[in-house]
């Protein structure tokens, strides 16, 4: 039986941060991704919140500060000011930042958190 590994990514693109061998950014696209990402949890997002500090966003700034994951509800966000603008980012997206609970936001540049296939 033969078995095929994946190599080992030893960097991301620009604005993207690595982790266990998937590349992940951020940014305002509406819940859409790049071709060959997807939504990822926010289990992942909690565990790499603080490595998006000085990143940007991926394409296009956002006009939501909660954060769309491929969980149901979104319960990460950028604190308030902190989010929609020009970024570098200056601080690490945070569970309940900007009020976002259970929340369900669907702006066209709804903050968008994506990875790697």
């Amino acid at each position: 039986m033969t078995t095929t590994t994946m190599p080992a990514i030893n960097s991301c693109p620009v604005n993207e941060v690595l982790y266990e061998n998937h590349c992940y950014y951020l940014d305002g696209s509406g819940g859409n991704c790049l071709v060959g990402y997807s939504r990822a949890s926010e289990i992942i997002l909690s565990k790499i919140a603080r490595e998006f500090i000085d990143k940007d966003y991926k394409t296009t700034i956002s006009d939501n500060c909660c954060i769309w994951t491929r969980d149901e509800y979104q319960n990460y966000g950028m604190p308030v000011g902190f989010c929609s603008q020009p970024g570098p980012f200056r601080h690490e997206p945070v569970k309940h930042g900007s009020n976002c609970k259970s929340a369900t936001n669907n702006e066209r540049k709804q903050l968008t958190f994506c990875g790697s296939d």
